[in-house]
C-alpha cells in the first residue's frame, strides 16, 4: 500500500522539499498498476489538480517511495514499511525536451557526474547523500 511520495532538491549544503503526496489515514488509497499520481499536483483524496511543483535541468534531485507491506515475519504488526529511493536529475536537449537521468550510487557515494558539470554545484559536495 503507497502511503507518501516526496521529492527533494540537494541545494549544495542540504535537501530542501520540492513536493510531497501523502495519502491519507482513511479511506485507504488502492492504485492499479496502470494509474499514475501526477508530479506536482496537489491532488490527494480528492484535493485540487493545481499545480504546485516543477523540476528543473541542471538541479539535483532526490525521490523517496514509503509503502507498507505485509509483514513477513510471522506475529507482531500485520504490516511492516517500506522506503524506496532514487536520485536523479534532467537534462535538457534541443527537439527532445527534458530527460530524466538516474544517478547512481558507487559504494555509497552519489555520482551525480553523471548528470554534467553543471550540476555538481559549487559547494564541491557533489557526492552528497
Amino acid at each position: 500500500m503507497l502511503t507518501a511520495i516526496s521529492v527533494d532538491r540537494f541545494t549544495g549544503s542540504d535537501w530542501e522539499y520540492v513536493w510531497r503526496w501523502i495519502t491519507p489515514l482513511e479511506p485507504v488509497v488502492t492504485l492499479t498498476p496502470d494509474e499514475c499520481i501526477p508530479f506536482g499536483t496537489a491532488l490527494v483524496a480528492g484535493g485540487s489538480n493545481e499545480l504546485v511543483a516543477t523540476l528543473q535541468p541542471g538541479e539535483r534531485y532526490g525521490v523517496s517511495i514509503n509503502s507498507q507491506i505485509v509483514n513477513p515475519a510471522s506475529g507482531g504488526d500485520p504490516t511492516v514499511g517500506r522506503i524506496y529511493s532514487r536520485h536523479f536529475c534532467l537534462q535538457s536537449s534541443a527537439g527532445a525536451g527534458l530527460t530524466v537521468v538516474e544517478v547512481p550510487r558507487v559504494r555509497g557515494e552519489l555520482k551525480w557526474e553523471v548528470c554534467g558539470p553543471h550540476v555538481m554545484g559549487d559547494s564541491g559536495a557533489a557526492n552528497e547523500t
